[in-house]
């Protein structure tokens, strides 16, 4: 099980690797789980997503299925509207500089 839920939050030149790249084996078996929380400053909003080959996939779904209800109205129309991903990316660059200037100055 891989939490990739920080992976577009990468500065000074990081680059994310999932551990679902590291070979067929490797893609074969990773659970990967992910939300609106953090890239999309979506926080108390519980809304999140998981990927995974099909027969672990239909597994997960019967024990969720039977454990927790659906997110909020809110919350779904809210992942439907939040920005794509090159929209957050910009914010994250402009963030960036923020903390650079912020590390720098406290140095």
């Amino acid at each position: 099980m891989s939490d990739e839920i920080y992976e577009h939050l990468l500065y000074g030149g990081a680059e994310h690797k999932s551990v679902a790249s590291f070979g067929p084996a490797h893609f074969e078996h990773t659970i990967i789980v992910h939300g609106f929380a953090k890239a999309w400053s979506m926080t108390g909003w519980r809304l999140g997503f998981c990927a995974a080959p099909e027969p672990i996939a239909k597994v997960i779904d019967a024990v969720q299925s039977h454990s927790t209800s659906n997110p909020t109205s809110f919350a779904q129309k809210g992942g439907l509207a939040a920005p794509p991903w090159h929209a957050v990316a910009s914010q994250r660059r402009g963030l960036s500089r923020g903390v650079s200037v912020s590390y720098g100055a406290a140095a």
